[in-house]
């Protein structure tokens, strides 16, 4: 067995998640303030829903910072890879939060259509530039997150940040022209376009919790490799899946020559380990048999190619 070393780089990863997590929540919970007095004083329904949606990106946040702390913690006899997957469960939760305040504001939006209803646009223009600016500075920073909370995270803020552009868009055109259904328009538009990317983002979850290979890695690549390496004979009952998005791990059947010796067994395992590392895999089993055995995992017998 082998455990690739990142674990330095993998402190510094969890360090910067949680700042960037941090910097998001206080943003948050700042600008929910802001926008209910905002939309109280505007009479904004794309301002106010933003804002209580606002509220719950706050609890999902704390949930993701925290999640993404307990997910630090190493292996125990409880969870024998450590608690990573807390974090992708946060990814989760806040998945189905994000779809969920989606499909709120689009019920409070879409009535606006048949009854739309008078706004202070200038008002509006003032808090828009606010919410464009702080979530534009937050969403940059998640956007670049490697793991699925982060990125989730990161799709917190850019929802904000395109619901604010929104509502900017709609106050400058209603600070000219008596247009109020654009309000609602805008909301409807860029809760449609969060939903799609929200959707595909919890597909890349749900996809890691039921063990499916990583996007990013082609299987039959990584054993072809493996079958070209000086020794081995043939290889199967490899499995390829990923604890967080960002920590992956193999486990594979490497078959080599009857009389190879130990030696020629170790050199064999190291080649195989360097190639794996070039492929991001930070976890690595590797089982040897030697030609001619019957293997245990399946009962073939390993015979010559």
């Amino acid at each position: 067995m082998h455990h690739a070393g990142h674990g330095h780089s993998g402190l510094e990863h969890h360090a910067s998640t949680e700042r960037n997590l941090l910097l998001a929540l206080a943003i948050n919970l700042c600008f929910s303030i802001i926008e209910i007095v905002g939309g109280l004083w505007t009479n904004s329904v794309a301002i106010l829903s933003d804002a209580l949606h606002d509220f719950g990106d706050v609890l999902a946040l704390a949930l993701a910072l925290g999640m993404q702390r307990l997910s630090r913690r190493q292996k125990d006899r409880t969870f024998s890879y450590g608690y990573r997957r807390f974090s992708l469960l946060a990814a989760l939760i806040n998945g189905v939060i994000l779809l969920g305040g989606s499909i709120f504001i689009l019920s409070q939006a879409i009535p606006r259509l048949l009854h739309p209803a008078p706004v202070h646009a200038e008002g509006m223009i003032v808090l828009a530039v606010l919410g464009v600016l702080f979530n534009g500075a937050a969403a940059l920073r998640l956007r670049r997150g490697r793991s699925m909370n982060e990125r989730m995270a990161g799709w917190h803020m850019m929802e904000d940040l395109l619901g604010w552009a929104a509502v900017l868009l709609a106050a400058l055109v209603m600070h000219f022209v008596d247009f109020p259904l654009l309000d609602p328009l805008l909301a409807i538009a860029f809760n449609a376009f969060i939903l799609i990317g929200v959707a595909r983002l919890l597909w890349g979850v749900a996809r890691i919790f039921l063990q499916g290979t990583p996007g990013q890695l082609q299987i039959e690549a990584i054993e072809a490799q493996i079958r070209s390496a000086p020794g081995v004979e043939s290889i199967h009952g490899t499995h390829l899946w990923s604890l967080d998005g960002a920590y992956n791990v193999l486990t594979t059947h490497v078959v080599v020559a009857a009389n190879a010796s130990m030696d020629r067994v170790c050199k064999v395992k190291a080649h195989i380990r360097e190639t794996l590392e070039e492929h991001s895999i930070s976890h690595t089993t590797i089982e040897v048999e030697r030609s001619g055995e019957r293997c245990l995992l399946d009962g073939r017998d390993n015979a010559h190619p």
